[in-house]
């Protein structure tokens, strides 16, 4: 359940030798969405991978080599939400193909990688070293603000956004055993902060008017996402525009105007929950803070998005805490 912290150890000194192939193919499915090894593996394959998860964001440190496999047109549209995967390479060189483009990336490397690309990978040596983040498209989009595809590709990490984000995945995973479960979600955005201006980089430099325009209304949506008043007259206004051109701003994307914003709430809502030790009124509270005006409708709008109740989430979160407390 998002909201939970997880940790997952897989070694492939733990497997019989002759099921090792099978053994990583679904270690790295676990961790990575869906993938095939291209080929089996070699009688010196050694590898260690562990996940943990920071909100509905995943952070997965693994030391692998030599192996090789791909995402396909088929694993395509398995994994149902579009994920994008933020890599740094820390020792070791790993050869991407991202569509049509293959570069062999090494130490210092930042690589990033979707879940709708075809996508292939090569270690040819032991010893590769490497962190991934992976986390829903819609997060990194909610604060880029542009309702653009984040293509794969490799990013400068010696200096600028690369080189704080670089920084930043490399201490998380530094810290992995050791980052609170209340501070997860401190962790979560400011991942997805770094994440989307870095990924802007892999973006087309010019942008056409109407995603200028969206990138505006979007930024004073998220502004005003509490106001509970908050309305597409009342956004036209504010953005010096008409209402019937919000509505074609946001038809590009394929949604309406406020299933984006009640998106943008109920995943607010769901990280304030997950953050709150108290039960009392906590339903009511986050509602009313995040622009829920009726906490009946609230509950199932949340439960019809996530799949379970707001009290719900708040229970299993609070169960959890305390069982590692009491361990």
């Amino acid at each position: 359940m998002p909201g939970s912290t997880i940790t997952t150890d897989w070694w492939s000194t733990d497997t019989v030798p002759h099921n090792k192939s099978q053994a990583w193919e679904r270690a790295l499915c676990s961790c990575y969405l869906s993938w095939e090894l291209t080929k089996p593996l070699e009688s010196n394959f050694r590898a260690q991978i562990r996940q943990r998860m920071f909100g509905d964001i995943k952070l997965i440190e693994c030391e692998c080599g030599p192996c090789s496999g791909r995402r396909s047109l088929r694993h395509i549209g398995k994994d149902g939400d579009v994920y994008v995967g933020i890599q740094i390479v820390v020792r070791g060189r790993e050869r991407f193909k991202i569509g049509s483009k293959t570069t062999e990336v090494g130490p210092g490397s930042l690589v990033f990688w979707n879940s709708f690309e075809a996508t292939e990978f090569e270690v040819h040596q032991s010893g590769l070293s490497k962190v991934t983040l992976l986390l829903p498209q819609s997060l990194l989009e909610s604060r880029m603000q542009l309702g653009l595809l984040i293509r794969g590709g490799v990013l400068e990490a010696s200096s600028g956004i690369g080189a704080l984000l670089f920084a930043h995945l490399k201490s998380i995973a530094l810290e992995f055993d050791k980052v609170a479960d209340e501070d997860a979600f401190g962790v979560k955005w400011s991942s997805i902060e770094l994440g989307a201006a870095a990924a802007t980089r892999l973006q087309q430099p010019a942008l056409r008017a109407s995603k200028s325009h969206l990138r505006h209304v979007q930024r004073y949506i998220l502004e005003n996402l509490q106001d509970s008043e908050l309305s597409v007259k009342k956004i036209a206004e504010g953005n010096g525009i008409s209402v019937r051109y919000v509505h074609t701003l946001f038809s590009a994307l394929g949604c309406s105007v406020s299933r984006w914003i009640m998106d943008r709430r109920l995943e607010r809502c769901r990280d304030a929950l997950t953050a709150r030790s108290e039960a009392r009124c906590i339903v009511k509270d986050v509602a009313f803070q995040w622009g829920f005006s009726d906490t009946a409708h609230f509950s199932r709008v949340f439960k019809k998005k996530f799949g379970y109740t707001p009290m719900g989430l708040w229970q299993f979160t609070h169960d959890q805490a305390t069982s590692k407390e009491a361990s």
